[in-house]
């Protein structure tokens, strides 16, 4: 009978420190993973969500989405003073889950629906969200184009006729993106225009013609008192906003004069019609563009006002009162002691910028910058292959997306309230995200990075 051979124990070291340096690689390799990066971003995304959830529910509501809620409940008429979109996918909601804080949670039908039928919602919700929508169909564009040319029928036909046809195809890829851009637009507003034409056919909404706030501002405060009254305007409407304008300027405001000194519509109460708008109208046309000069200062005073200060960055559970009076139902108090610390004494006081229109401004430029530069930069062979992953293109729509909407509220802006920046500091904070995402897939060890070591 053979005896087993004695177990050599420098050998049997040997094999455990393989066996040690092996899992180690493949513990690395497994945190460098797109696994191990996916799993962390839905954990950041997920434990935060839950938590926001739990201390906001069913949400914080000022006088507009007051106003809001009371016409998804039936309280009152439908207006166009807001969108009624909103109202109306609400009413919808309440119906399905009895809970008002449906809105609230995105855990609803809408999620379901494609991605083009979220952005008809966002353009009907608010109509100057046109701005941040047309980077995103000139992307939407760029990538159908995209698709077509390296669809197998185009590689087919470039095989057949040589590279002069794929030549012309990339000569013509501008134009051809324009032109798919444009469709989606098209798609975009026609499917407004069907959203808007349904809830018309179910509900009576009421005319508000809230395009007066603008006149009102532009009248107010860049016509001189003197023009003003020379002007052929009823003089009802002249000496009230003669007289409206001095309790603005006693209050240091020179913007959001319906709600500020002008008391609101003809009945006094929020989100009523003014009276006398078409006089007003033909008080803008005749007054306000036809001296561009004034009306340009203007307008910089209040966008220069939006663009480096910001105000209402924090709505406390103490504003409840206009959401009360139409029976919106009062959220945990105990956010205010958990989140208000933070938002307010720790980040508004060291990091001010995050809350201001310019701070987004800046880094979207400082990202479209970076973006042509890296498109115009000779790359390297390994920079080129398949797995060197670019975002390039989806960080240049977002970047651009927050610029036109900063600067769409150029004509239109009636104070600085954080929430007027919240769509441009999303979507620069999500390029950044898709900027790291990058560095992360460069950075990431090859195969033979991770593999076990050579003898």
């Amino acid at each position: 009978m053979t005896e087993p051979k004695p177990r050599n124990p420098a050998s049997s070291t040997t094999d455990r420190a393989t066996s040690t340096t092996a899992n180690g690689s493949k513990l690395r390799g497994f945190f460098v993973s797109a696994l191990a990066w996916d799993a962390f971003l839905a954990l950041m995304t997920l434990v935060p969500a839950l938590v926001f959830t739990t201390l906001f529910f069913p949400g914080r509501a000022n006088v507009d989405i007051g106003n809001q809620y009371a016409q998804a409940t039936g309280d009152i008429p439908f207006s166009d003073w807001h969108p009624p979109v909103m109202s109306a996918v609400w009413r919808v909601l309440i119906s399905i889950t009895g809970e008002a804080g449906s809105l609230f949670v995105p855990k609803t039908w809408p999620l379901w629906i494609p991605a083009l039928g979220l952005l008809v919602y966002a353009f009907g919700l608010r109509k100057n969200a046109i701005f941040a929508i047309v980077p995103i169909a000139v992307y939407i564009g760029y990538l159908l184009v995209k698709r077509l040319r390296s669809s197998r029928r185009f590689s087919t036909i470039a095989g057949r006729f040589g590279t002069r046809v794929g030549a012309r195809f990339a000569a013509r890829q501008v134009i051809a993106t324009a032109m798919a851009s444009l469709l989606v637009l098209v798609v975009l507003g026609a499917g407004l225009k069907a959203t808007d034409a349904a809830i018309e056919s179910q509900e009576d909404v009421a005319a508000t013609g809230r395009v007066s706030q603008i006149f009102l501002d532009d009248v107010m405060f860049s016509v001189p008192n003197g023009a003003l009254q020379a002007s052929e305007a009823p003089a009802e409407l002249k000496n009230k906003i003669s007289t409206a304008r001095d309790k603005c300027l006693e209050k240091g405001e020179i913007w959001d004069a319906y709600w500020s000194c002008y008391g609101k519509g003809a009945t006094g109460e929020p989100f009523s019609p003014m009276a006398q708008q078409e006089a007003l109208k033909d008080l803008w046309l005749s007054e306000v563009i036809t001296h561009p000069l004034r009306y340009a200062e203007y307008r910089a005073a209040v966008f220069s006002f939006y663009f480096f200060t910001s105000a209402v960055e924090y709505w406390p559970a103490g504003w409840h009162h206009a959401a009360a009076r139409v029976g919106f139902e009062q959220g945990n108090d105990k956010a205010d002691y958990i989140v208000k610390p933070y938002v307010e004494d720790f980040a508004l006081d060291t990091f001010p910028m995050l809350f201001k229109p310019w701070f987004w401004t800046l880094l979207a430029g400082v990202l479209l910058a970076f973006g042509y530069r890296a498109r115009h930069r000779d790359t390297s062979a390994a920079e080129r292959t398949a797995t060197a992953r670019t975002f390039w293109p989806e960080i240049t729509m977002l970047a651009t997306s927050a610029l036109f909407y900063v600067f769409g509220y150029l004509p239109i802006v009636p104070s600085n309230h954080f929430r007027y920046t919240f769509w441009p500091a999303l979507a620069v904070t999500t390029a950044l995200l898709f900027v790291l995402a990058m560095r992360h897939t460069q950075r990431a060890p090859t195969a033979m990075d991770v593999s076990e070591p050579g003898p």
